[in-house]
């Protein structure tokens, strides 16, 4: 079970450095794209191995993570139309229930983890 966190986990985290990358050098635009907007410039060229990605990946958790998450949920789907990314807002420690359970593949958390949400996770075998 806890291997499918960290591909998830890492597709997200590819996605974000690719985002940042593309902003690099370029002339400053002057009104900044919001979360339901993409420029070609923002997204990075999809591979052949990344159309190929279909599913679904939900995230939760905290409240204050949720705005992060919602736009690069946005901005995955419009590199990754196959996969299906459903993001929801119930609190860390909500997020960490539902993700000891197996229930999703990424936990927002705005708080380090608990000890016994670490040990919980441990128990059901996934790895946090």
């Amino acid at each position: 079970m806890g291997f499918r966190v960290v591909p998830v986990a890492l597709i997200f985290a590819v996605l974000a450095i690719g985002l940042l990358a593309a902003c690099g050098d370029e002339e400053e635009p002057t009104t900044a794209p919001t979360a339901t907007q993409t420029t070609d410039a923002m997204a990075p060229e999809p591979t052949e191995a990344m159309m190929a990605l279909e599913g679904e990946i939900a995230v939760s958790g905290s409240s204050t993570v949720f705005p992060i998450s919602e736009a690069m949920q946005v901005e995955f789907q419009t590199v990754q139309p196959g996969v299906k990314v459903n993001v929801a807002s119930t609190g860390t420690g909500a997020g960490g229930k539902a993700m000891c359970a197996g229930e999703i593949e990424i936990w927002d958390a705005s708080r380090p983890s608990k000890q016994s949400e670490l040990d919980a996770c441990a128990e059901a075998g996934i790895e946090i």
